[in-house]
């Protein structure tokens, strides 16, 4: 871990400069006969130098705690996006799930409310405007996929009387939870498909 200096041990330090050089300057005066109006002169040299190090060191200081803030900001949106893959691939997975003793024939189907599609699908959108590789980018295009289609599929036969599902149905609903299913089990870290990683 990278040592943080405090201000005191900064100012410490450059006090410490200009007292060695006034040292210096008064030991040159009285050891080598130089005038005393050369000594301005050499603080005034001493401080210009002390100064441009002690600006160096400041900026230097100040972009290993970008660095630092960049880092700790990373990896909060990378834990973030993640929980939040998770969480959303499994509220749509229950939605999914609704569906999977379907039989062709079936009627009542259960309904999927428009609110509930809403959430799920703003949900989705705040993922995809955080993804972090195109990987990501996949399981937010399957599980929207998945559940606009099953959307579609149940709304579509729920417009008949009574509603019923098909074979074709049933197979298109089981070929969309399965995808999605996939993609659940990359967020919550059970598999891991080439399709969905970085």
């Amino acid at each position: 871990m990278e040592r943080i200096w405090k201000w005191t041990e900064i100012v410490f330090g450059l006090v410490a400069v200009v007292l060695v050089g006034l040292a210096a300057s008064a030991l040159a005066t009285a050891a080598w006969g130089w005038k005393s109006e050369n000594l301005a002169s050499w603080v005034q040299a001493i401080g210009s130098i002390a100064a441009i190090f002690g600006a160096a060191w400041i900026a230097s200081e100040q972009h290993r705690r970008d660095v630092a803030r960049r880092k700790i900001d990373e990896e909060k949106a990378i834990y973030l996006l993640g929980a939040e893959l998770a969480w959303v691939s499994g509220d749509i997975m229950r939605i999914l799930n609704r569906f999977v003793k379907a039989k062709p024939g079936i009627v009542d189907l259960v309904t999927i409310h428009d609110d509930e599609v809403s959430d799920l699908l703003t949900r989705l959108t705040w993922c995809r405007q955080r993804v972090m590789h195109k990987g990501q980018l996949a399981m937010i295009g399957t599980l929207r996929h998945s559940l606009v289609e099953t959307v579609r599929v149940v709304e579509t036969r729920g417009q008949y009387n009574p509603a019923v599902l098909t074979d074709n149905d049933i197979e298109i609903l089981d070929q969309l939870r399965e995808a999605a299913t996939e993609v659940y089990n990359c967020a919550v870290g059970v598999s891991h498909l080439p399709q969905y990683a970085a």
